[in-house]
Protein backbone atom coordinates (compact mmCIF):
# COMPACT_ATOMS: atom_id res chain seq x y z
CA UNK A 1 0.00 0.00 0.00
CA UNK A 2 1.04 3.27 -0.78
CA UNK A 3 0.21 6.68 0.91
CA UNK A 4 -0.33 9.61 -1.61
CA UNK A 5 -0.79 12.65 -1.97
CA UNK A 6 -0.79 15.53 -4.80
CA UNK A 7 1.19 18.97 -4.17
CA UNK A 8 2.56 22.00 -6.45
CA UNK A 9 6.61 22.37 -5.43
CA UNK A 10 7.60 25.35 -3.65
CA UNK A 11 10.34 27.29 -5.63
CA UNK A 12 13.71 27.14 -3.89
CA UNK A 13 13.36 31.16 -3.50
CA UNK A 14 10.09 31.11 -1.61
CA UNK A 15 11.45 28.68 0.36
CA UNK A 16 13.87 30.52 1.95
CA UNK A 17 11.16 33.67 2.36
CA UNK A 18 9.12 30.77 4.43
CA UNK A 19 12.40 29.53 6.50
CA UNK A 20 12.46 33.55 7.78
CA UNK A 21 9.06 32.42 9.20
CA UNK A 22 9.27 29.37 11.08
CA UNK A 23 11.12 31.13 14.96
CA UNK A 24 9.72 32.42 18.02
CA UNK A 25 6.91 29.89 18.88
CA UNK A 26 7.45 27.54 21.70
CA UNK A 27 6.19 24.05 21.63
CA UNK A 28 6.19 23.97 18.27
CA UNK A 29 8.19 21.51 15.77
CA UNK A 30 8.86 23.47 12.45
CA UNK A 31 8.75 21.98 8.54
CA UNK A 32 11.76 21.20 7.07
CA UNK A 33 12.34 23.31 4.28
CA UNK A 34 12.99 19.77 1.65
CA UNK A 35 9.47 18.91 3.12
CA UNK A 36 7.33 22.40 1.99
CA UNK A 37 4.69 21.77 -0.78
CA UNK A 38 1.12 23.07 -1.09
CA UNK A 39 -1.10 20.00 -1.02
CA UNK A 40 -3.97 20.34 -3.55
CA UNK A 41 -5.35 16.47 -2.37
CA UNK A 42 -4.74 14.08 0.08
CA UNK A 43 -5.17 10.29 -0.76
CA UNK A 44 -4.72 8.20 1.55
CA UNK A 45 -3.65 4.40 1.19
CA UNK A 46 -4.23 2.69 -1.99
CA UNK A 47 -3.05 -0.47 -3.26
CA UNK A 48 -1.01 -0.91 -7.19
CA UNK A 49 -4.04 -1.03 -9.06
CA UNK A 50 -5.04 2.62 -7.57
CA UNK A 51 -1.64 3.68 -7.82
CA UNK A 52 -1.81 3.25 -11.25
CA UNK A 53 -4.86 4.34 -11.84
CA UNK A 54 -4.70 7.52 -10.36
CA UNK A 55 -1.46 8.41 -12.31
CA UNK A 56 -3.33 7.90 -15.42
CA UNK A 57 -5.88 9.94 -14.61
CA UNK A 58 -3.45 12.84 -13.30
CA UNK A 59 -1.72 12.66 -16.53
CA UNK A 60 -4.98 13.32 -18.57
CA UNK A 61 -5.30 17.02 -16.73
CA UNK A 62 -4.30 19.61 -19.53
CA UNK A 63 -4.25 23.46 -17.56
CA UNK A 64 -2.73 26.25 -17.97
CA UNK A 65 0.07 28.27 -15.99
CA UNK A 66 -0.93 29.97 -13.17
CA UNK A 67 0.46 32.97 -10.71
CA UNK A 68 0.23 32.61 -6.73
CA UNK A 69 1.18 34.15 -4.09
CA UNK A 70 2.06 34.14 -0.43
CA UNK A 71 -0.56 36.13 1.44
CA UNK A 72 -1.05 35.98 4.84
CA UNK A 73 0.62 33.62 7.95
CA UNK A 74 -2.26 31.64 9.84
CA UNK A 75 -2.94 28.58 12.18
CA UNK A 76 -5.34 26.00 12.05
CA UNK A 77 -7.14 24.78 15.50
CA UNK A 78 -8.15 27.20 17.98
CA UNK A 79 -6.31 29.94 20.24
CA UNK A 80 -6.98 27.18 22.91
CA UNK A 81 -5.53 24.29 21.08
CA UNK A 82 -3.59 25.79 17.77
CA UNK A 83 -2.19 22.76 15.99
CA UNK A 84 -0.11 23.80 12.91
CA UNK A 85 0.76 27.22 11.51
CA UNK A 86 0.72 27.94 7.72
CA UNK A 87 1.45 30.48 4.99
CA UNK A 88 -1.32 31.08 2.95
CA UNK A 89 -1.26 30.55 -0.83
CA UNK A 90 -3.60 32.74 -3.11
CA UNK A 91 -4.16 32.94 -6.73
CA UNK A 92 -2.38 36.43 -8.06
CA UNK A 93 -4.63 38.89 -9.56
CA UNK A 94 -5.69 41.78 -10.89
CA UNK A 95 -9.27 42.24 -9.48
CA UNK A 96 -10.44 38.65 -10.78
CA UNK A 97 -12.83 36.80 -9.21
CA UNK A 98 -10.50 34.38 -7.72
CA UNK A 99 -13.50 31.65 -7.55
CA UNK A 100 -14.56 31.78 -11.16
CA UNK A 101 -13.60 28.37 -12.99
CA UNK A 102 -12.77 30.98 -16.15
CA UNK A 103 -9.60 32.05 -14.38
CA UNK A 104 -6.58 29.62 -14.10
CA UNK A 105 -6.31 29.48 -10.21
CA UNK A 106 -5.67 27.78 -7.50
CA UNK A 107 -9.18 26.70 -6.70
CA UNK A 108 -10.49 25.95 -10.08
CA UNK A 109 -7.24 23.95 -10.48
CA UNK A 110 -7.95 22.12 -7.24
CA UNK A 111 -11.33 21.06 -8.30
CA UNK A 112 -10.35 19.82 -11.62
CA UNK A 113 -7.83 17.51 -10.10
CA UNK A 114 -10.78 16.69 -7.14
CA UNK A 115 -12.99 16.30 -10.43
CA UNK A 116 -10.47 13.98 -12.35
CA UNK A 117 -9.85 11.88 -9.41
CA UNK A 118 -13.44 10.99 -8.44
CA UNK A 119 -14.32 9.45 -12.21
CA UNK A 120 -11.71 6.40 -10.61
CA UNK A 121 -13.34 6.67 -7.50
CA UNK A 122 -11.61 8.69 -5.60
CA UNK A 123 -13.87 10.38 -2.76
CA UNK A 124 -13.83 14.46 -3.14
CA UNK A 125 -12.57 16.38 0.03
CA UNK A 126 -15.48 17.69 2.09
CA UNK A 127 -13.63 20.35 3.66
CA UNK A 128 -13.67 23.99 1.55
CA UNK A 129 -10.15 24.00 -0.12
CA UNK A 130 -7.94 25.95 1.93
CA UNK A 131 -4.17 26.44 0.02
CA UNK A 132 -1.36 26.90 2.45
CA UNK A 133 1.67 25.56 3.45
CA UNK A 134 2.49 24.14 6.87
CA UNK A 135 5.29 25.90 8.25
CA UNK A 136 5.05 24.10 11.30
CA UNK A 137 2.76 21.51 13.90
CA UNK A 138 2.48 22.19 17.72
CA UNK A 139 3.16 19.97 20.02
CA UNK A 140 1.37 20.99 22.77
CA UNK A 141 0.57 24.32 22.69
CA UNK A 142 -1.38 27.10 24.30
CA UNK A 143 -3.18 30.85 23.25
CA UNK A 144 0.15 32.12 25.18
CA UNK A 145 2.41 29.98 22.24
CA UNK A 146 0.26 31.44 19.38
CA UNK A 147 0.30 35.21 20.44
CA UNK A 148 4.09 35.25 21.30
CA UNK A 149 4.36 33.55 17.39
CA UNK A 150 2.51 36.75 16.08
CA UNK A 151 3.71 39.33 18.29
CA UNK A 152 7.04 38.58 16.82
CA UNK A 153 6.16 38.07 13.13
CA UNK A 154 7.57 39.77 10.77
CA UNK A 155 5.10 39.07 7.13
CA UNK A 156 5.54 40.97 4.20
CA UNK A 157 4.34 40.28 1.02
CA UNK A 158 6.51 38.30 -1.78
CA UNK A 159 6.67 38.10 -5.22
CA UNK A 160 3.92 35.92 -6.91
CA UNK A 161 5.45 32.65 -8.41
CA UNK A 162 4.59 30.63 -11.39
CA UNK A 163 2.75 27.76 -11.10
CA UNK A 164 3.69 24.81 -13.89
CA UNK A 165 2.60 21.39 -12.88
CA UNK A 166 2.15 19.38 -10.23
CA UNK A 167 3.85 16.51 -8.41
CA UNK A 168 2.28 12.96 -7.18
CA UNK A 169 4.30 11.90 -3.54
CA UNK A 170 4.29 8.90 -2.01
CA UNK A 171 4.68 9.53 2.15
CA UNK A 172 5.40 7.02 5.14
CA UNK A 173 4.93 7.93 8.53
CA UNK A 174 8.87 8.14 10.18
CA UNK A 175 9.45 8.67 14.18
CA UNK A 176 10.50 12.33 13.52
CA UNK A 177 8.60 13.45 10.53
CA UNK A 178 7.32 12.45 7.74
CA UNK A 179 9.68 11.28 4.26
CA UNK A 180 8.30 12.26 1.00
CA UNK A 181 8.86 10.54 -2.27
CA UNK A 182 8.29 12.04 -5.48
CA UNK A 183 6.19 9.91 -7.57
CA UNK A 184 5.59 11.47 -10.33
CA UNK A 185 5.77 15.20 -12.02
CA UNK A 186 3.06 17.04 -14.58
CA UNK A 187 3.74 19.33 -16.62
CA UNK A 188 0.94 21.52 -17.87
Amino acid sequence: MLRLFIAIAIPDNVKNYLVSLCYGANNIKWISPANFHLTLKFIGEVNLVQYNEIRYALGLINYSPFLVNIHKVDFFGNKKSPNSIWAGVDTYHDDKELEDDSVHNIYAFNRLVEDELFKIGIKKEKRKFCPHITLGKFKKATNRDIAHYFQGLEFYPQDPFQVTGFNLYSSKLGESSAVYTLEESYLF
